[in-house]
């Protein structure tokens, strides 16, 4: 004979929503991209980690600060980063549906980096800026600045510091998250004048990037609608096969 309710059974409603789970984030001031806010494509990689890693999307609403605590909120999948009543960034676990362009050999790349370094240095916003700085030191910053292939698409060469794996050699994706962030800006700047911010990156990583060996990054331009602009990036062995794909929305100042 079945229980009824009265005999002790209770029965609770089924939960439509995931509880919130909250927890914090803090950006060290070392991983800055303009001088006073977090770099874009670290703090992306940082919040990616919290919902598991890529393929995931992140918006950033406002600069992140540095070295404060930060409020992580994650409820149904979703990451909503605050400072106080400010939304500093979103991030959401989603599918990238990108081809990667052609590849680039280390040394063509480094190749390009060199000639174009003049025109990425001048009047360079954040000298010292985490991964495109030219004021970093090796070891200090990722020193990622890229040189025009002559095609409407720019490449560097990164052999990645040890510093930046775990203990099996490969680059923490926070680092690679950084690192596919920088180069997609050059294909839609003449001039740093013209210097949007970014505004979302998403990324997906298909194969770890080794430290301590050369690769290749190639970034070019998508579309410009408006004061929107968006490019993609890709991060290559040196046998040409694409290791992470990126693709970033950079949003032009309003004069």
């Amino acid at each position: 004979m079945s229980r009824s309710r009265s005999a002790g059974i209770s029965r609770q409603p089924a939960r439509l929503h995931e509880e919130a789970k909250q927890t914090l984030l803090r950006i060290p001031s070392r991983f800055h991209g303009l001088p006073t806010a977090g770099h874009g494509g670290y703090t992306c990689g940082m919040v990616a980690a919290l919902l598991g890693g890529a393929p995931a999307q992140v918006s950033l609403r406002c600069p992140p600060p540095l070295d404060r605590d930060l409020e992580v909120v994650q409820t149904n999948g979703r990451i909503s980063v605050r400072d106080g009543d400010r939304l500093v960034a979103e991030g959401v676990r989603a599918e990238l549906d990108l081809e990667p362009t052609d590849a680039v050999d280390p040394g063509q790349a480094a190749d390009v980096s060199r000639r174009g370094y003049d025109r990425w240095a001048a009047d360079h916003p954040s000298p010292r800026c985490f991964v495109c700085g030219p004021e970093r030191q090796p070891g200090d910053g990722l020193r990622l600045f890229p040189g025009p292939l002559g095609d409407g698409r720019f490449a560097v060469a990164w052999t990645p510091d040890a510093a930046l794996a775990d203990n099996h050699g490969r680059v923490k994706p926070q680092y690679v998250w950084a690192a596919l962030d920088c180069p997609t800006v050059a294909p839609l700047i003449d001039s740093w004048r013209d210097g949007p911010l970014l505004a979302a990156l998403h990324v997906r990583i298909d194969a770890p990037v080794t430290a301590g060996v050369p690769h290749a990054i190639v970034a070019w331009p998508l579309t410009v609608d408006g004061r929107k602009r968006r490019a993609a990036c890709a991060i290559f062995d040196a046998t040409g096969r694409p290791l992470a794909l990126g693709r970033a929305l950079w949003i032009e100042p309003r004069n």
